[in-house]
């Protein structure tokens, strides 16, 4: 996930309203800014969410959660009515 549009500002405003944020990404380095920014609010979290495994053992140790924001995506270029059951699920 690249923290530069909705994810970053989802993100900014939870911690702003005093909320603990768990951001997750592939590449540490997007959340460079955002943990400076709010450093006792933002808690990054590298993983690649594609892999449930490694998702799974990234989060077993973090404090349960009073809500979830999934903004991770990918995009596809293919029509949307002809698309495999694996590319959808992705």
């Amino acid at each position: 996930m690249n923290y530069s549009g909705i994810g970053k500002e989802v993100a900014k405003t939870l911690a702003k309203a005093g909320a603990r944020v768990y951001a997750l990404t592939k590449n540490g380095a997007n959340l460079e800014s955002l943990t400076q920014e709010f450093p006792d609010k933002v808690v990054p979290i590298t993983c690649d969410l594609s892999d449930w495994e490694e998702t799974e053992k990234a989060l077993e140790n973090i404090e349960p959660l009073d809500y979830l924001v999934n903004n991770a995506g990918v995009a596809f270029r293919e029509n949307f009515l002809e698309c495999s059951a694996g590319v959808f699920d992705k």
